[in-house]
């Protein structure tokens, strides 16, 4: 994999905006605005298909035609990038154009009845795994994407499937013990890394395994405890994780999960592998 000089510092640029804390609503928008400047898209889909259920939910960058949403709803279980990733696929980037051939592609329902009423013909795909779920962030367009372009997607494909995420693990909280958005004084003002460390505190881990955890130093852990126990007017991390406790109290069942599910997204081994390519440039 290599990637020119201005191509990674512009990635690099987008991987620090992902993670800037927007509300699980405007997630969406926020990832399609960033991946258009990395890569050009004619229309792009975020979401998710529910196991249990078998419906797919999500946001759609452009208008579409009418109908079109609950065409996708009832189409996303069997789409060839579901069926995929359901079998155990594990590509960190997938595209319809690969999994069946261009006539395949003609032939689908997928194909007449959700892309060629958008005028697209070409596809890629970041995987999100969620907890209950799979799902994915999708570009569309009207010509191929190139190798490049599938590369630099697959570096952002972690922090995207992370800051997913970490927006519906905010929302979750908010809604289950703060239905006022009432947190604890100073932990609307943590950052979303902030929360994720504290949580780690909470549950007892030290600060190297929490820097393994979120492929972070652990000086970077030291960064993020000092910040947050100024914000919340402590002075130990043993008082801060008894008011995360106390104030936040993770439920059983989805919340754990998504923490579950963070807690395995260690990026640092990806991230390391694009910069060794970077050198070699």
């Amino acid at each position: 994999m290599i990637v020119w000089t201005q191509q990674f510092r512009e990635i690099l640029n987008a991987i620090e905006e992902i993670y800037d804390p927007v509300a699980v609503q405007q997630f969406p928008s926020h990832v399609f605005r960033i991946l258009g400047g990395i890569v050009p898209h004619d229309i792009a889909m975020l979401g998710a298909v529910d196991n249990a259920t078998g419906r797919w939910a999500g946001s759609v960058s452009e208008p579409v035609p009418d109908g079109w949403h609950d065409r996708a709803a009832e189409l996303a279980p069997t789409h060839p990038c579901t069926v995929y990733m359901r079998n155990g696929g594990d590509d960190p980037v997938i595209s319809v154009n690969d999994l069946v051939s261009e006539r395949e592609l003609r032939d689908l329902v997928h194909y007449t009845d959700l892309m060629r009423p958008l005028s697209v013909d070409y596809h890629l795909l970041a995987v999100l795994r969620v907890p209950g779920g799979v799902g994915g962030c999708s570009v569309y367009r009207s010509v191929p994407f190139s190798e490049e372009e599938r590369q630099s997607l697959a570096i952002l494909q972690p922090h995207i499937a992370r800051a997913y995420l970490l927006a519906q693990l905010h929302a979750r909280l908010r809604r289950s013990k703060f239905p006022k958005s009432e947190l604890a004084p100073g932990m609307e003002e943590m950052t979303a890394r902030e929360r994720e460390v504290l949580y780690w505190i909470s549950q007892g881990k030290r600060d190297k395994e929490i820097a393994q955890i979120l492929g972070i130093s652990v000086r970077t852990v030291h960064k993020h405890v000092s910040n947050f126990l100024h914000k919340l007017g402590l002075e130990t991390r043993t008082a801060a994780a008894g008011l995360w406790r106390e104030g936040v109290g993770f439920d059983a069942g989805t919340t754990d999960e998504l923490m579950r599910e963070l807690g395995r997204k260690n990026v640092s081994g990806l991230f390391a592998a694009a910069l060794m390519d970077h050198r070699q440039v």
